[in-house]
């Protein structure tokens, strides 16, 4: 009886026999002949070939289909699973052990086949693990001043690391999506880089965060105000600011330095921050202590929390000394002008900026208000006045000098007042005269009196209100007199002119020339040449006074030829052209007719020669003709005078012959 190879059989003998006889046993059958010439079957399920990241749970399989299964075991880590772990079918096994781990089964039938089974499994149950390192080595927890190169670096002890992911955010909340494939870069800020890694096996590790603080950049230092040289006078605050965006500040500092220090001077700590402020003090004992342009530095100073440091430096010009203003002229002795006066200011360091004046009246105080700026001005009134200049300078540095008062400048514009008057009033020409002149002045007061007599000054009164003089006799005739009186301002005031008339004294005159040689005088004296009368006695009267006697009606013209219209004077004749003679004896042509003289220069026509005396006959008539609209002849045109003029000669002169022929 055979099987085939690998195979189980299971066979009878079907048998009978037969006899001799012929007769056949009934066919009988014998018992199973069992054949198992095929080994067991013998494995487990599943059999994954990858990484398993969890404990695996194996059934294991054995199975004989011939003889049946006799022995059945299993062994991890060791082929020699003979002396493994006995099973039977459909028991299950679970793999804990993290690794590649292989599962061997043994089995035998009852026949002694044998069969055997391997499997190779890999169990990864660990997460892997991420490191970071911050420029090549362990991140420091406190602040980088450079930038911060990040590399993730995964370890895994089974299946190995398969991606690492990260993010980076400065609040510690963002999801790590992105794939790390390179080291990368953190510049200034508080990051968190948050990264894991996920293994073969697909075991993902916890989100790791990671603090990493970057500051390369210094702190912003800045001084905002003043500006920098501006003139500092006093106690001044300094704005600045001391700012760090990114590890923020940990400390500000103060240092001063002034013109005689070496070395900065360290004042202490001051608050950081935006639009800070420090007051800087300024004088012999202060920060700043001297005077002069960019005299005194300030520093500020600040670190960060990452040890970056920053300053800023600032020089300032410090001028504490006031400015010094003098006034030319400081004041002004009595004038009747305007005063222009100068303002010149001095500063030895900043130097002046602007100088302030304003006028007042003497008894007024200065004040402290309506000032205007100026380095000229002029002192003024409309009559009189005594003021003083209020003045004042500022420098360039704000110092602003104390208020100046000049001496009182004096003006005066009023003319004193002046009179005068004479004694007698109508004195003869044998008279003294005595002139009194008063003056007065409500300002600058009197500074002098003079009195003047026809032009002439004949006396000066200095510091005087009255004034006398005496003067005489004087001559006959118009005389003019007049006061002028100066005050200490210089403005005068005159009087005007005013006349007097000296008459003479007719009976005073001894001689017949000396007496006619006044209109207002005749001399009564006897005739000479062809003489009819004479006077019985010689004298000299007043015009207007007749004589005892006087010469035959006919005598003038006897005595210079027959000549109708020739006059004797002094024994000369002189002749017109009445009756058709001509006018070449004399250059002067004199018609003496009732007290009315006409002079006439260079006159070459005649025609009108005696007028006077033929058709107006008398002074008054003559008046007349002066005062007419149309003169008739010659008075006005001769002299250059108006009728008006000529007139307001005559009309006083109660000797108006004389008048005439002094004009």
């Amino acid at each position: 009886m055979t099987c085939a190879s690998n195979s189980v059989c299971r066979k009878v003998v079907c048998y009978a026999s037969k006899d001799n006889a012929g007769n056949v046993e009934s066919v009988k059958r014998s018992n199973e002949f069992k054949i198992d010439k095929a080994n067991p079957t013998v494995y487990a399920s599943p059999t994954p070939t990858t990484w398993q990241n969890s404990d695996i749970t194996i059934t294991l399989y054995v199975d004989d289909a011939g003889s049946g299964v006799a022995l059945a075991k299993y062994r991890w880590d060791n082929s020699n699973c003979w002396d493994g772990t006995s099973f039977s079918n459909g028991n299950q096994i679970t793999l804990t052990t993290e690794g590649e781990h292989t599962l061997y089964l043994c089995a035998k039938d009852n026949v002694n086949n044998s069969a055997t089974w391997s499997h190779t499994y890999k169990l990864d149950k660990t997460a892997p693990s991420t490191a970071i390192a911050c420029n090549g080595a362990s991140c420091s927890t406190g602040w980088y001043t450079v930038p911060v190169n990040i590399t993730l670096s995964c370890s895994d002890s089974y299946s190995g690391c398969s991606k690492t992911y990260y993010c980076k955010d400065s609040t510690n909340t963002c999801a790590p999506l992105s794939e790390y494939t390179s080291t990368f870069t953190l510049n200034d800020g508080n990051w968190y880089v948050r990264y894991y890694s996920v293994d073969v096996a697909g075991n993902a590790e916890s989100v790791k965060s990671q603090n990493v603080k970057v500051d390369a950049t210094e702190p912003y230092v800045n001084i905002d105000s003043p500006a920098a040289s501006s003139w500092q006078r006093g106690n001044f605050v300094v704005q600045y600011d001391a700012t760090d965006a990114t590890s923020g500040t940990a400390e500000c500092r103060l240092y001063t330095k002034s013109a005689s220090e070496a070395s900065w001077q360290d004042r202490g700590t001051i608050a950081c921050g935006e639009n800070k402020q420090v007051t800087i003090t300024v004088g012999s004992a202060g920060y700043c202590r001297d005077q002069g342009s960019d005299a005194c530095s300030v520093k500020i100073w600040a670190r960060d929390n990452a040890g970056n440091t920053n300053e800023v430096t600032r020089s300032f010009s410090i001028d504490w000394t006031k400015p010094n203003t003098t006034i030319s002229p400081n004041g002004h002795d009595w004038t009747n002008q305007a005063i222009s006066f100068t303002l010149s200011c001095s500063d030895s360091e900043s130097g002046c900026s602007s100088t302030y004046y304003k006028v007042i009246p003497s008894n007024y105080e200065c004040g402290t208000t309506g000032y205007t700026q100026g380095t000229s001005g002029t002192v003024d009134c409309a009559d009189s006045c005594i003021k003083v200049v209020c003045y004042y300078s500022v420098d360039v540095a704000g110092n602003v000098e104390s208020v100046k008062r000049s001496n009182e400048f004096k003006i005066d514009k009023v003319a004193p007042s002046v009179s005068i008057t004479r004694s007698p009033a109508s004195p003869l020409d044998t008279e003294k005269v005595t002139f009194n002149a008063t003056a007065s002045d409500n300002a600058a007061g009197i500074n002098k009196i003079e009195i003047y007599v026809d032009g002439t000054k004949v006396k000066t009164c200095n510091y005087a209100t009255n004034c006398d003089y005496e003067g005489g006799p004087y001559s006959v005739g118009t005389h003019s007199y007049e006061a002028v009186a100066y005050d200490n301002a210089g403005n005068s005031r005159s009087t005007g002119t005013q006349y007097f008339y000296v008459s003479p004294n007719c009976t005073a005159k001894s001689t017949q020339s000396e007496c006619e040689a006044y209109a207002e005088c005749k001399w009564c004296a006897l005739c000479s040449g062809f003489k009819v009368n004479q006077w019985k006695e010689a004298k000299c009267v007043a015009s207007d006074t007749d004589c005892g006697y006087h010469c035959e009606a006919n005598y003038c013209g006897a005595h210079c030829n027959g000549d109708p219209c020739s006059v004797v004077i002094d024994n000369t004749c002189y002749y017109g052209t009445c009756g058709g003679y001509s006018c070449t004896y004399e250059p002067y042509h004199q018609c003496r007719v009732s007290g009315c003289y006409d002079i006439r220069n260079d006159i070459t026509e005649c025609d009108y020669y005696d007028y006077c005396s033929a058709a107006l006959g008398n002074l008054d008539a003559c008046r007349n003709d002066l005062l007419s609209p149309s003169p008739t002849y010659y008075y006005c045109k001769v002299w250059g005078k108006s009728n008006e003029e000529m007139w307001e000669i005559c009309k006083d002169d109660i000797y108006a012959a004389h008048t005439l022929l002094t004009c």
